[in-house]
């Protein structure tokens, strides 16, 4: 499990943006995301992001090269 701390500094780090779609959200609207998803590789706990629940619903199990490719972002 993820730490609330983490959440934090990302905020901070991400601005309070999502990380794809690049607006601001209260960081109670943000949900982790790993940017390669479990399915493509073990070791992406190393790789998570903040995003907005719509963007992370549109990316579900892609990962964050398919989704820059794709025309919703």
């Amino acid at each position: 499990m993820i730490d609330e701390g983490l959440k934090i500094d990302l905020y901070k780090e991400q601005d309070g943006k999502c990380i794809y779609c690049n607006k601001d959200y209260p960081i109670k609207d943000l949900i982790f995301d790993h940017i390669f998803p479990r399915s493509f590789s073990d070791t992406s706990d190393n790789y998570i992001v903040l995003t907005c629940y719509k963007c992370n619903d549109y990316k579900s199990n892609k990962n964050l090269l398919m989704n820059l490719n794709s025309s919703a972002f």
